[in-house]
């Protein structure tokens, strides 16, 4: 796995930091610090991806206030707030306009502090001149990390040189690093391995220099990531090590990712590799023996992870190790890691589901507050009831005001009984909302277990059908085309594909990109999941095929590739929730749509024994696939 130094950890804790901060925010009445503490509610949100529609709402009371001082440097920071809150929210092009607002806000500020020359000690004071340019420089960063989330990968390379040419002018290690580490992921992201690779070899010798060892840790980390995404194995174990060997106590946490990772590169030289060498100071001789150190580091790696609570990486090695004791023929230890494997994400799911039973549980209580309001109003009917009764038996002289008396309570009861009544319709609108939302995410089974129990069960499915689509050449279309025009093209197509899955009963997974992912047998137990997926690839292709006809080349070529396999399906994720499905069916899958030509759809051995008789196949042969070898392959008519 690829990770960065500068990772903000999790989110424990955060909730509680954003409401001492709400305090604050209610006693302070000067409004500059207000503008700082809204900001860091905002801030908080954002660095820890949670609560992106409670960080929008601090962000933007940040904003009014900062033009209502007319503070230019709080309205960058505002419009900065306001984007990474909206990047949270998976509107990554919104995210886009609110940077650039924040990038000319500094600009402009840099501008007048060097050239209009209003104020001669903020010129001779250096920090604050630094301070300055990282707005400018942060801001590039910011810019440069939404292009790569949107895959505008050349505007991602651009912004990130702007951002590591001004760390460079600022002559500070920590700044180049973090840099150099955003241009090596925006080229690893373009498929530009060898460059990613200098700039993280760039950050690991300055980290060395410096005595930075996390930053050490993490470049060496990488750049074995990029070696092993390569295919490049040796080259992958000796950065690999060379991490692991820098691991000081101060950074103990991270061994047990480069355990796992050491773990996962022998479990891939021994799937992939035909032959071994026989003298090899890191690669032994034998499939057996690199099976035998992979199932060793993968558990030392699970033991660590386990020890910092890290839930998430347990879970990786132990699916892993699952693997390679397949591997070796230990279908026994298989189980029982596979069995690890689906305990540990169950609990991941626990922990996940913690926050929305909490919501739910808040839903409950405000019924109840209702309740007792409305219960709250009878007794005050029953009390005018009374003093109707009373003001009978007043004398003739008091009549007028007992009068007005009672008929400004009943205003009030009818003001109140009003409000209770919009109060009750609001309630019941928001809990549809979110029941809707929850069915928009999850399955309809997924969302039942969680309403009816609280939490859900990671699910084995004995055999499923797993169908990927992508399209041929969008690299090249997003490069001549502007964001509005790609995301236009996806959306035209995604939203037939949609249409077609739910006509089939096929649950859509996810989009990564220009790629459609989705499984048909996880709704339906019936048994016909293959040529139910063949089925929706035949009109997916179609579709495509007369999108072609009618717009030529300003339409996109598809390609579809379906396996059908065993598979995990459950939901993952802090506070988005995602409903994914995992296992070695998953990778063969995505290998045969990679191996597919545009117009096609390419199914797998196992696929073709189960359609075979429905559908005429064409034998492709048996072709290589990437980390599985050879694998027959057929073309559906």
């Amino acid at each position: 796995m690829l990770y960065s130094s500068s990772l903000s950890g999790q989110s424990v804790g955060s909730e509680s930091k954003i409401d001492s901060l709400r305090i604050a925010l209610k006693r302070e009445n000067n409004d500059t610090q207000k503008i700082g503490i809204n900001i860091d509610i905002a801030n908080i949100c954002h660095e820890n991806s949670i609560l992106p529609d409670t960080g929008l709402k601090y962000a933007t009371q940040a904003l009014e206030l900062s033009e209502k001082i007319y503070w230019t440097r709080g309205i960058g920071f505002a419009y900065s707030c306001i984007a990474g809150n909206y990047c949270d929210l998976g509107n990554p092009q919104k995210a886009l306009d609110y940077y650039k607002k924040a990038l000319n806000t500094f600009l402009k500020i840099s501008f007048e502090n060097k050239v209009a020359n209003w104020d001669e000690r903020l010129l001779n004071n250096k920090q604050v001149l630094l301070q300055r340019q990282n707005d400018v420089a942060n801001s590039y960063e910011d810019l440069a990390t939404t292009y790569n989330i949107l895959s505008v990968f050349d505007s991602g390379i651009f912004y990130s040189r702007l951002a590591l040419n001004y760390y460079r002018d600022a002559d500070s290690p920590a700044l180049i690093a973090i840099g150099e580490s955003s241009l090596a992921y925006a080229f690893l992201m373009k498929g530009m391995a060898d460059s990613s690779i200098y700039y993280f070899k760039e950050i690991a010798e300055m980290a060395h220099k410096t005595g930075t060892k996390k930053e050490e840790i993490a470049a060496y980390n990488n750049i074995g990531e990029t070696y092993k995404q390569m295919g490049k194995y040796r080259e992958s174990l000796i950065y690999y090590f060379k991490a692991y060997k820098t691991v000081d106590s101060e950074n103990i946490s991270y061994a047990h990712i480069m355990l796992g990772n050491i773990g996962e590169t022998y479990l891939q030289i021994a799937k992939t590799s035909k032959s071994f060498p026989k003298k090899d100071d890191l690669i032994p001789d034998s499939k057996s023996k690199c099976l035998k150190l992979s199932i060793n580091n993968l558990k030392d790696g699970v033991k660590g992870a386990i020890k910092i609570n890290d839930l998430r990486g347990a879970i990786e090695f132990s699916g892993y190790i699952a693997d390679a004791c397949k591997q070796s023929g230990n279908y026994r230890e298989a189980f029982v890691y596979f069995t690890e494997y689906a305990e540990l994400l169950d609990s991941l799911n626990k922990k996940i589901y913690a926050t929305t039973l909490e919501n739910v549980q808040e839903i409950h209580k405000r019924e109840i507050e209702i309740k007792n309001k409305n219960l709250a109003v009878k007794e005050d009917e029953i009390a005018i009831n009374k003093l109707e009764l009373e003001s009978k038996r007043k004398k003739e002289y008091l009549l007028a005001t007992s009068t007005l008396f009672l008929l400004i309570i009943i205003a009030l009861v009818y003001r109140n009984n009003r409000f209770q009544h919009r109060l009750n319709g609001m309630l019941r609108e928001e809990k549809q909302k979110s029941e809707n939302l929850l069915l928009n995410i999850l399955p309809e089974s997924v969302a039942n277990e969680l309403k009816a129990s609280g939490t859900t069960q990671a699910r084995f499915f004995p055999e499923v059908s797993i169908m990927f689509t992508d399209f041929k050449g969008f690299t090249q279309f997003s490069e001549v085309r502007s964001p509005k025009e790609i995301i236009d093209e996806l959306n035209d197509c995604f939203n037939v594909f949609d249409e077609i899955v739910l006509k089939y009963n096929i649950e859509k997974i996810k989009t990564i990109g220009d790629s459609y992912m989705a499984v048909a047998g996880l709704n339906d137990q019936s048994g016909n999941h293959a040529i139910q997926a063949v089925m929706a690839a035949k009109e997916m292709n179609l579709f495509a095929a007369e999108r072609r006809k009618s717009k030529g080349n300003n339409a996109l070529e598809i390609r579809i590739g379906i396996h059908s396999g065993p598979v995990i399906a459950g939901v993952v994720g802090k506070m988005k929730f995602a409903y994914d499905v995992w296992g070695d069916s998953v990778n063969v899958a995505a290998r045969i749509e990679q191996s597919c030509e545009p117009g096609m759809i390419n199914i797998s051995e196992a696929t073709y024994q189960l359609v075979n008789e429905k559908f005429t196949c064409f034998y492709r042969g048996e072709i290589e696939a990437k980390n599985k070898g050879l694998l027959k392959m057929y073309y559906i008519n």
